[in-house]
């Protein structure tokens, strides 16, 4: 009763999955699920299943996925919230998503809610959604020799740099809706891809010292850079439009064209401090403001700059990174019961995290 996830309906948001099988994962013995370790979940598991990862206070070892799964962990940053009743998180030491071989093939998957040392998109591994998780380490698109698409990193918190190596073919990649920053006040790393990925790089907000980007062929628009140190936008054939920079100047974009705008005093568009707070909630838009519905028109709606986006809500970050399946976030069951009892009262909050 006190796992934060419910299994049941555990895929309604993936209801392509709706038939598939859903595991528990639990590195506490104790917890009687149905595995202990994440590959040996993987190694059972058919394409389509779910493993649920749950919360634990020991981090899980490295993995490999290697299937077409959907990996659902508890979320993070859940120690001063409400949002779950299990405050600890699910972390693994490091995740590879691999596509080696036709009988290695982790493409189509999606993980969710989980907190992650490293992880890596590793031979050509494609369609594959990496969302509302907390990347603390590198974030690596490594080893593709074929063009590639679905790539897709969104809404995630991301501590460090995402790069790219050993590539020989083009990679599509999808980036937008992320928070680029330490968990305690400002990051260290950036975005450096070389010119063999290419896509789209919008509605992030990046919250490190040297905020440097290294894109080439990316569409960027609607991102907010809070650091005052950043010096460019490096690359080629980059689509730069309504991004708003605290750097003075920024090389590679015009203040006032393409409805771009540096030196922008970053001091009141937060709710909390992004030089000292903690967590994400702290990037949430403030109110009405340079950054509130000022980013490009897309379908009819003007989104706001950032991560989070009020107007778009859909689109926005999540706070803590819940998957979108429904969680208990508070239950009160009775300390005793009488033996006799054939009843007993248990009171529990939930709410779907679509």
């Amino acid at each position: 009763m006190k796992r934060a996830l419910l299994l049941a309906g555990a895929v309604i948001a993936l209801s392509h999955l709706a038939s598939a099988h859903i595991w528990r994962v639990n590195n506490d013995p104790s917890k009687s699920a149905d595995f202990v370790l994440i590959n040996d979940a993987i190694a059972a598991a058919a394409p389509g299943d779910t493993l649920h990862i749950e919360p634990s206070a020991t981090p899980y070892p490295n993995f490999l996925l290697n299937k077409r799964l959907v990996i659902l962990g508890n979320g993070y940053f859940l120690g001063g919230g409400n949002l779950q009743v299990d405050k600890d998180s699910s972390v693994s030491n490091g995740m590879v998503v691999d596509s080696s071989s036709a009988t290695a093939n982790g493409s189509g998957s999606f993980i969710a809610g989980m907190t992650f040392n490293s992880m890596s998109f590793l031979h050509n591994v494609h369609d594959v959604t990496l969302t509302r998780c907390h990347v603390i380490g590198q974030v690596n698109i490594t080893a593709f020799d074929r063009p590639t698409t679905g790539i897709i990193i969104t809404k995630n918190f991301l501590e460090s740099f995402i790069v790219s190596a050993f590539l020989t073919a083009q990679v599509t990649a999808t980036i937008e809706n992320n928070i680029f920053s330490t968990a305690t006040g400002v990051g260290g790393a950036s975005i450096n891809l070389d010119a063999n990925v290419t896509g789209l790089f919008r509605n992030n907000t990046v919250n490190f010292a040297q905020a440097d980007v290294i894109l080439n062929n990316f569409y960027i628009a609607n991102n907010v850079f809070v650091s005052t140190n950043m010096a460019a936008i490096t690359g080629g054939n980059n689509i730069i439009r309504n991004n708003s920079f605290a750097a003075p100047t920024v090389t590679n974009v015009t203040d006032g064209a393409d409805g771009n705008h540096t030196n922008v005093d970053m001091s009141t568009l937060f709710t909390g401090n992004t030089s000292t707070g903690y967590g994400d909630s702290r990037f949430r838009t403030a109110g009405p403001g340079v950054l509130r519905g000022t980013g490009e028109t897309i379908g009819g709606i003007t989104p706001d700059r950032g991560a989070y986006n009020t107007v778009a809500a859909t689109d926005s970050y999540r706070t803590s990174g819940i998957p979108p399946i429904p969680s208990i976030y508070r239950l009160t069951v009775p300390v005793s019961v009488d033996p006799s009892a054939t009843t007993m009262d248990i009171i529990l909050s939930t709410r779907s995290n679509n």
